[in-house]
């Protein structure tokens, strides 16, 4: 017992001496406080689309847009459909000298406004107006100063970076200060490879980029993604395509007649090219395949693996199809021969062939159709009692290790 105390005064005191000497100790040095995003990276797949996350946009930095240039063929639905029309900004601010005599209206947002005239008050005019817009072009009207298209359009721009803005904030910043869920506005910085130029793109909201390729050339984005438009070549053109499924209510592009294409059809895609369309203010890219005299077209980005493969990789997935059923083909054979070798023609072959009947033991149910789901066990004087539940409803009922009955 003495013994026993002196070890607990002993273990008591060194833990006493212990927290007398201990310190609290400070970390000099800086630590990281939140983990290091890392932008995706570049594939070109897919045209310039919105992004989840905002530093994602860092990818494009580098890549070279081609600002599609105006539809010259486009009719407008109604009188609602709008005029196409994009600004492009620069750091330098010029004077335009205004051919007509424009109401001193300018809001500070490039914007021109005629007003009515009164007979109450001396109406002022203006005849110049400063702005920072690139390649300015005037509309008289109630219309925005913006880019003129003829200056830009078919012009190749090189993205050198994207910026964001928090919407409580009025400077841009990096991408990686901006959080996913935040609707901030981008500015790209672009230079223009024609003139070197440098300037500035802010689509209208980053929602204004589409979340797919097929809409990815909208209004608010007239620029084509170059490698990405070259990587829809490389897939594509000048090689024979499989079709996968029937695709029905195509148009010829020459006749306007139906055609249908049926799964297995071969067609050829011949060109890849940009069009002019009636029903679209900007020109599309269009893949064009072509069968005997027929020829289809489909917009790029629209051409799934569940569409068309080429002929290439349909030979090479038919080769391993092949593969396959020679090798499940030999290994059923092994397996029946195995089961007729274990149990018997009559029962092997009942089994090799996923059947059960009454008097099988459990080892061959399990072999003919895998383990059951469930199963409920009961001894009842000495014997086992036991009922297996598969898919479908259908129960074994075993005694003593023997099927005895079967119900579906």
């Amino acid at each position: 017992m003495k013994t026993l105390i002196y070890t607990t005064i002993v273990a008591t005191i060194c833990c006493l001496s212990q927290v007398a000497n201990a310190q609290i100790t400070i970390r000099e040095n800086n630590v990281v406080e939140r983990a290091v995003l890392r932008p995706q990276p570049f594939d070109s797949l897919t045209n310039l689309i919105k992004q989840k996350r905002f530093i994602d946009y860092k990818k494009y930095i580098g890549y070279q847009v081609y600002f599609l240039p105006k539809a010259k063929n486009y009719v407008k639905r109604n009188s609602n459909d709008k005029d196409i029309s994009f600004t492009l900004f620069t750091d330098k601010s010029i004077n335009i000298p205004l051919t007509e005599k424009i109401p001193d209206i300018f809001d500070g947002n490039n914007k021109i406004e005629i007003q009515q005239y009164s007979p109450r008050g001396v109406v002022t005019y203006k005849t110049e107006i400063e702005t920072n817009v690139y390649q300015p072009h005037i509309s008289y009207g109630k219309r925005e100063i913006e880019t003129s298209l003829d200056a830009v359009s078919g012009k190749y721009f090189t993205i050198l970076d994207i910026q964001a803005r928090n919407r409580l904030k009025q400077e841009y910043t990096k991408l990686d200060d901006i959080p996913a869920n935040e609707n901030a506005p981008l500015k790209f910085l672009l230079l223009n490879n024609s003139t070197n130029d440098t300037v500035y793109w802010s689509p209208p909201s980053v929602f204004g980029l589409a979340e797919n390729n097929l809409y990815a050339n909208g209004f608010s984005n007239p620029f084509l993604l170059v490698p990405y438009f070259e990587k829809q070549k490389n897939m594509f053109q000048n090689k024979d395509m499989v079709a996968m499924k029937d695709l029905t209510n195509l148009i010829d592009v020459n006749t306007g007649e139906i055609v249908k294409i049926k799964k297995g059809d071969i067609w050829n895609c011949y060109d890849i090219s940009l069009i002019d369309s009636k029903s679209y203010p900007l020109l599309q890219g269009f893949c064009f395949f072509k069968k005997e005299n027929e020829e289809v077209m489909f917009p790029i980005g629209t051409i799934e693996p569940s569409m068309f493969i080429t002929k290439q990789e349909f030979e090479k997935r038919e080769e391993e199809r092949i593969r396959e059923e020679q090798e499940k083909e030999k290994a059923r054979i092994k397996f029946r021969n195995d089961c007729i070798e274990k149990w018997g023609v009559k029962i092997g072959s009942y089994v090799a062939d996923g059947r059960v009947q009454v008097g099988m033991d459990e080892n061959m149910c399990i072999a003919a159709w895998g383990w059951p789901l469930r199963e409920h066990k009961i001894t009842i004087k000495g014997i086992m009692y036991e009922q297996w539940f598969y898919e479908r409803g259908v129960y074994l009922y075993f005694e003593n290790n023997i099927l005895i009955a079967i119900h579906d």
